[in-house]
């Protein structure tokens, strides 16, 4: 019994809401992480994403059982390995995209707009979209913006663009070094399990890594030197955190390309300290600067 409840958990893949803290950054980086009322908005905002991203995630996983028997470790996937049923499987998602945007309603009201946008956009991923070289990681990395726009709604903190522009630029990065892990299997198997894979190659990957890096980093940097925002935190030692930054982007870098280790951008979170010691390293001088030393509100 045990094992088979297992089985439906991870269908929902719960280790993946991990991605959807996202929520929480218009709220700590507005300064009203102590809001209670905010507080709890963003959580049920939260909440909503989590239902929402299982319920695709089995969408997903239900479009590509015969692709993921063929994959090394999606092959060992409830559906693909034919320990839970599809039809009811499909169920369970209906059910928890339908739960994410009964949730939202009782948010501020634009946030059913972001969900129901949301899930639309990643359907089409699903059916069809993800096939698109290029088109398929902006998908997903536009994903996370949607993310952050509903937190900011839910937190009521409007939020800048360069808290957009900054996810959007990491997501994509990322997303780039799981296109490359992808890449690494279809040369070890000689078989291409993703159709956009046709559209990449490792040249280009690389390329794009280290150029969506170096993107990444110079925004930061712009980002943590721009008047209007030292003038807003009052303090103007902000760049230091681009040391963790720097560490944080270096070290992704050389898991995808030295170690080849990037198959789970979410794994790597869970499982590597030095990555984890330079996010916690990151959100601890933040917490300083903008609740230690005051926040300025617009």
């Amino acid at each position: 019994m045990g094992v088979f409840v297992l089985d439906y958990i991870k269908l929902l893949r719960p280790q993946q809401w991990i991605k959807n803290f996202f929520v929480m950054a218009p709220l700590f980086f507005g300064g009203r992480f102590t809001d209670t009322n905010a507080l709890i908005n963003v959580v049920l905002c939260f909440v909503c994403f989590c239902f929402a991203a299982s319920g695709i995630y089995i969408i997903n996983d239900y479009r590509d059982i015969d692709a993921d028997k063929q994959h090394p470790h999606k092959c060992h996937r409830p559906l693909a390995s034919g320990k839970v049923s599809p039809t009811l499987a499909f169920c369970i998602s209906l059910v928890f995209m339908l739960s994410s945007i009964l949730i939202s309603l009782r948010l501020n009201g634009n946030e059913v707009i972001v969900f129901a946008g949301y899930i639309i956009l990643n359907l089409g991923y699903s059916f069809g979209l993800k096939n698109i070289a290029l088109l398929d990681i902006f998908i997903v990395s536009f994903g996370f913006v949607l993310r952050v726009l509903a937190g900011g709604l839910s937190a009521g903190v409007e939020v800048s663009q360069w808290l957009f522009t900054l996810t959007f630029l990491l997501a994509l990065f990322i997303a780039l070094g799981k296109r490359y892990d992808d890449i690494i299997l279809k040369e070890k198997k000689d078989n291409t399990i993703r159709k956009a894979i046709a559209g990449y190659n490792d040249k280009f990957i690389q390329n794009a890594m280290v150029m969506m890096a170096s993107v990444l980093i110079v925004t930061y940097m712009m980002y943590v030197s721009s008047p209007d925002i030292t003038e807003r935190y009052k303090n103007k030692y902000l760049y230091v955190s681009a040391l963790f930054v720097v560490l944080g982007v270096l070290r992704y870098l050389q898991l995808c390309l030295v170690f080849e280790k990037s198959a789970s951008p979410t794994k790597l979170v869970y499982r590597d300290l030095f990555l984890q010691l330079c996010i916690i390293g990151w959100v601890l001088y933040y917490f300083i600067c903008i609740y230690w030393f005051g926040f300025k509100i617009p």
